[in-house]
């Protein structure tokens, strides 16, 4: 708790130490690249999913104006890597100690209702009172119109608002054709993004 209010006001922890610590080793799905600018800073946030722990990880990369970024990864792909987390109560950004090969591999933990999503949020809620965004994977929703919104309804047909400013609305809909399909999320409390859907065995950044 105490390096998470360091961290949340302002404090950094130096990378070299946190490579001499043991990483955890999986293969990690790229589900999603974000991308924002402050001042002349970008700021390159990917965010990955443990196909074999169903840990999922933020990765985040600074890059000055002109500057070349040491980490390259492409939503969608699959990477064979150890990660370190910072520490926290609920560990979520890392940083890549080793990256060992790429394969493709199908996730194995993710979860089946949003029921379980919510009660995995309270449980971190409980745990440090400033929780951030985070992804998650539910299997089988199908996004729905309903009150002039969108939402993804889960095969318990308890229904999940997508956030407000959701650009690929139509992109998610061509490839569910209106059925139920595995989708990867970012958000929290009452209002998920979807940033990819899987469409067969193929993953698809949306």
């Amino acid at each position: 708790m105490q390096q998470d209010v360091r961290t949340w006001i302002g404090f950094t922890q130096n990378q070299d130490e946190l490579k001499e610590k043991q990483g955890l080793v999986d293969t990690w799905l790229v589900l999603t690249k974000q991308l924002s600018e402050e001042d002349n800073l970008t700021i390159e946030r990917y965010w990955l999913h443990g196909v074999e722990t169903g840990q999922y990880a933020l990765i985040l990369q600074f890059l000055f104006r002109g500057q070349g970024g040491e980490i390259s990864l492409t939503p969608g792909m699959y990477v064979q890597a150890e990660l370190i987390y910072y520490p926290s109560v609920s560990p979520m950004r890392a940083i890549i100690k080793r990256q060992i090969s790429t394969n493709a591999a199908s996730p194995k933990k993710v979860f089946a209702y949003w029921k379980e999503i919510a009660e995995n949020e309270t449980m971190i809620n409980v745990e440090i009172p400033f929780n951030y965004p985070r992804p998650y994977i539910i299997k089988q929703v199908t996004p729905v119109s309903y009150q002039n919104q969108w939402w993804l309804v889960d095969e318990n047909n308890d229904l999940m608002q997508i956030g407000e400013g959701f650009k690929s609305i139509w992109k998610l809909l061509a490839i569910s054709g209106g059925n139920a399909v595995d989708v990867a999320v970012i958000g929290k409390e009452k209002f998920y993004e979807p940033i990819g859907v899987w469409e067969g065995e193929n993953y698809k950044s949306l």
